[in-house]
């Protein structure tokens, strides 16, 4: 049995309680979060005896894995902590928010032959897995375009941590750095990035920044992609589209949240059209959550190692440089 300690007690957190509860093979024994209240009541719902108001306790607890779902700037003095604990970790998106500590946390990993997943939970929708098993195999030939988008809304909280820059350093780094990592899977490793903002409608210097954006990537391929995202549209106005076109044909297919309708995979080819359904309701979170146990139980790398996490930063980090210097970089 893989005893898991959860750090952190907000909505992500509420979800990988859930998914442990689904695995036999571990057991949820142990809850820390700075809000001691919201930890114990975490904790009862999951029939938990140990809380802790820090996670320093937890980790000095008897607990073989830990899961962390904290604000984005805690990642990193958290999952150092527990790797140097000797504690394997799954730790949500995104894995660290610069990438010379995310490089501390791949070497810190690869030291102590920890299991680390990060949290791409998009990895495991179906439509995810049929999408690139089609790029793989040559179902449409060498990918030469792809673009990823990410529209949302987001009520502005000032109060609330992601609203912070501090706390995220931007929607390209908290946000788009899944949407990288997904057509560097796609499309190769890029190779120049140039991004763009449009004004943002919440500013101050501590005001989560790049609220609307495009970021343009060539890929060393070739190829080249297109990443978009606001999280200031209107209440039920949401999209997210990957689409990818390649030498012999094309992939659509809407990626979105979790609990919408099932998303469709639609292949074109010059044959025609062909549609690949995926199941409705797929819980992505819980499907991780799984698969992560299983690697701490058999001691065999994750769906997506800190390395993965690391080169999809970099983009991120790229984009954020040209928006601030207004060139390709």
């Amino acid at each position: 049995m893989i005893r898991i300690g959860l750090i952190g007690a907000g909505g992500m957190a509420r979800a990988r309680a859930k998914g442990l509860a689904r695995i036999a093979e571990a057991q949820l024994v142990a809850v820390a979060s700075r809000t001691m209240e919201n930890a114990q009541r975490l904790a009862a719902e999951h029939g938990v005896r140990e809380v802790f108001s820090h996670y320093h306790e937890l980790l000095a607890s008897e607990v073989d894995a830990v899961i962390v779902a904290t604000p984005n700037d805690t990642h990193y003095q958290i999952v150092k902590d527990a790797l140097e604990a000797g504690k394997d970790v799954l730790v949500e998106c995104p894995m660290v928010l610069h990438s010379e500590r995310a490089a501390e946390i791949v070497r810190l990993a690869e030291e102590r032959q920890a299991v680390v997943e990060v949290g791409f939970d998009t990895r495991f929708h179906p439509s995810d897995r049929n999408f690139r098993e089609a790029v793989r195999t040559g179902r449409i030939g060498q990918p030469l375009w792809a673009s990823a988008e990410l529209v949302y809304s987001l009520t502005y909280e000032p109060e609330k941590w992601y609203w912070q820059q501090e706390a995220t350093r931007g929607m390209m780094v908290s946000w788009l750095v899944e949407r990288f990592d997904l057509l560097r899977r796609l499309c190769g490793e890029v190779e120049s990035v140039f991004a763009l903002q449009a004004p943002e409608v919440y500013a101050g210097e501590m005001v989560f920044q790049q609220q609307t954006c495009v970021v343009n990537l060539q890929f060393r391929s070739g190829a080249v992609g297109v990443v978009s995202a606001s999280c200031l549209a209107p209440p039920g106005f949401r999209a997210g589209v990957v689409q990818v076109i390649g030498k012999e044909g094309g992939l659509w297919c809407c990626m979105g949240w979790q609990g919408d309708t099932a998303p469709t995979l639609r292949l074109f080819t010059p044959s025609g059209e062909e549609t690949v359904g995926a199941e409705a309701q797929f819980d992505t979170v819980a499907q991780e959550t799984g698969h992560f146990v299983q690697c701490v139980r058999e001691r065999t790398p994750t769906e997506n190692p800190p390395a993965e996490s690391l080169a999809a930063l970099r983009v991120a980090e790229a984009a954020v440089a040209s928006v601030r210097v207004g060139r390709r970089d």
